[in-house]
């Protein structure tokens, strides 16, 4: 493992050295992308060692993605100028280097110290924060507005539990600087997105966001310090989503009226538009409703579902027997799909990055899982042999023109690992969910979601049998369970 430390700067002469000399700790080289700088940042950054790129200013979302053009190694770690990694995070990344760690593992997030005037400030919403600050730049990508940028990680993402040291904060001069600097640029991100505000209305919420963060939050205690955090934190109040817009007699999702869409597209239709920002074709949409039927109910015997029957035998209310059966989907039930699809995803890249065909990258990496006892995800069910709603969902992703690279995997891994283990592990439900997922450009992030959506009216209708028809309290065999429904019943 290869690091290139990352710093974008302009104007950082009395922090850029002690920064570069920092990363070099544990970084096999330091890059500085400037935006034009006036003073020794330059010299400083070159005298340290550093690489010196110079990329005009468009935003700090584009500054960091510049980043990942002019650095050598694939794990980036970043920091900005008035950060320094603390002695026992050096150590923790230098044994990350030396001992490796789960390929899964794209990024990993750190805790960030922030020190006040010179000082550790103790207030634990500063404490606590985390930042993702070393990841694979091919998994990835800077996204946000002017201020306050995040990174989004295609991948898992490991927390080290080690500081950051953040010295934003040199005096209250520089803290009221910055603080003005930030709020012009929040500004002029409304601006440019037509929106509008009146002086009564800036007027009541600068009173009474200042009465909680300085009065109730106790910051009056800590002086001018506290006056000055406080201050900060109500520029960092107001937020913003993409998602829905509320006014009166006026709702909407992702721009569209909910009115509009009601009678218009299926729930399956709306929860893509809602996820995804685009409402999708009549094929898409199709395949979504497929694919939430799949996995309504599997029977009794799923966890979800013993945990919701179990919670709904205590007497205890819908909404408490629904979350025990949401909190047992979890990596072994359910999350097959988000292992599937990082899996799958694997598969590609290694595939692009080597140059080999998608069965040579699939036959490497399924004899590397053997060797090194990892399992694949998405393949084999203790149920089923041959799992009827695989079959339909593949017939479905054809039908909907999706069924890509992600899908060919599926198949190419099915026959990779019975030639060999020497076995028949077929492609499962959650294989064929997480390869339609994939093709539809959905994180992996949201896999579960999906199953939890999914199986969420089956677990419904096992807690209103279990307290209408059930005695409380009673024990809940596992497997020892017969069926009394209607006999097999087809749609003509």
């Amino acid at each position: 493992m290869k690091i290139s430390g990352v710093i974008i700067t302009r104007n950082e002469e009395n922090h850029i050295f002690e920064t570069v000399k920092n990363l070099f700790e544990v970084c096999d080289e330091v890059v500085v992308v400037d935006s034009g700088s006036t003073d020794r940042t330059k010299e400083l950054a070159e005298k340290a060692g550093a690489k010196f790129h110079f990329n005009e200013w468009k935003g700090y979302v584009e500054q960091r993605n510049f980043c990942h053009k002019v650095t050598e190694n694939d794990w980036l770690l970043v920091l900005d100028a008035d950060e320094r990694l603390s002695e026992k995070l050096i150590e923790k990344i230098k044994d990350l280097k030396q001992n490796g760690f789960d390929s899964q593992i794209k990024g990993f997030e750190f805790y960030r110290n922030l020190y006040f005037l010179g000082k550790p400030f103790k207030d634990n919403r500063f404490t606590c924060e985390k930042k993702i600050r070393l990841y694979h730049k091919k998994y990835g990508k800077w996204i946000g507005g002017r201020v306050h940028e995040n990174i989004k990680i295609n991948g898992k993402v490991k927390t080290i539990t080690e500081f950051i040291d953040h010295y934003p904060y040199p005096s209250i001069d520089f803290a009221v600087e910055k603080l003005n600097k930030y709020a012009y640029l929040k500004a002029y991100d409304k601006f440019e997105k037509g929106k509008k505000t009146n002086l009564i209305d800036m007027t009541l919420k600068i009173f009474f966001t200042f009465i909680k963060k300085y009065i109730l939050d106790l910051k009056f205690l800590k002086g001018s310090e506290g006056f000055i955090l406080a201050k900060i934190e109500m520029s960092e109040l107001h937020w913003e989503t993409e998602i829905t817009k509320i006014e009166p007699n006026k709702i909407q999702l992702r721009g569209y009226p909910i009115d509009y869409l009601m009678g218009k597209y299926s729930y399956p239709a709306v929860v893509y538009l809602a996820i995804k920002g685009e409402l999708p074709d009549e094929k898409v949409a199709k395949l979504m409703e497929t694919m939430l039927v799949s996995s309504v109910d599997h029977g009794a015997t799923p966890p979800s579902t013993l945990a919701a029957r179990t919670v709904a035998s205590t007497g205890a209310p819908l909404n408490s027997c629904i979350a025990a059966g949401i909190l047992a989907i979890n990596k072994f039930h359910g999350g097959a799909i988000e292992n599937c699809m990082i899996y799958l995803k694997e598969v590609k890249h290694y595939a692009e990055e080597k140059g080999f065909s998608l069965e040579d990258a699939v036959k490497e990496i399924v004899k590397a899982k053997r060797e090194t006892k990892q399992k694949i995800f998405g393949f084999g069910h203790r149920v089923h042999t041959n799992d009827p709603r695989t079959k339909k969902l593949l017939e479905e992703a054809e039908k909907a023109e999706v069924a890509g690279d992600y899908i060919k995997i599926l198949k190419l891994t099915e026959k990779a690992m019975e030639e060999t283990l020497g076995k028949h592990l077929p492609i499962n439900v959650d294989g064929a969910i997480a390869g339609i997922l994939s093709e539809l450009d959905f994180p992996h992030q949201l896999a579960n979601a999906f199953f939890i959506m999914a199986r969420i009216p089956g677990l419904v209708a096992h807690i209103y049998e279990e307290q209408t028809k059930m005695k409380p309290m009673r024990k809940i065999h596992p497997t020892d369970h017969g069926y009394s429904g209607p006999t097999d019943r087809h749609l003509k």
